[in-house]
C-alpha cells in the first residue's frame, strides 16, 4: 500500500490512490517490491 503522504508528494488525489491500491493488490508481491523501488528512485530524481 502507498500511503497519503507519499501519494500526494507524488501528486496523485486520494481517488487515484484508492484506484491505484487496488490494482497494487493484484500485482504479486515479488513485483511491488522492484516497483516500489521504481517510486523511491523517481522521487530521489525529483527532489
Amino acid at each position: 500500500m502507498i500511503d497519503s503522504k507519499i501519494a500526494k508528494g507524488l501528486g496523485f488525489s486520494s481517488t487515484e490512490l484508492l484506484v491505484f491500491n487496488q490494482m497494487l493488490k493484484k500485482i504479486p508481491q515479488e513485483q511491488l517490491k522492484t516497483f516500489y523501488d521504481a517510486v523511491q528512485i523517481a522521487k530521489e530524481k525529483l527532489s
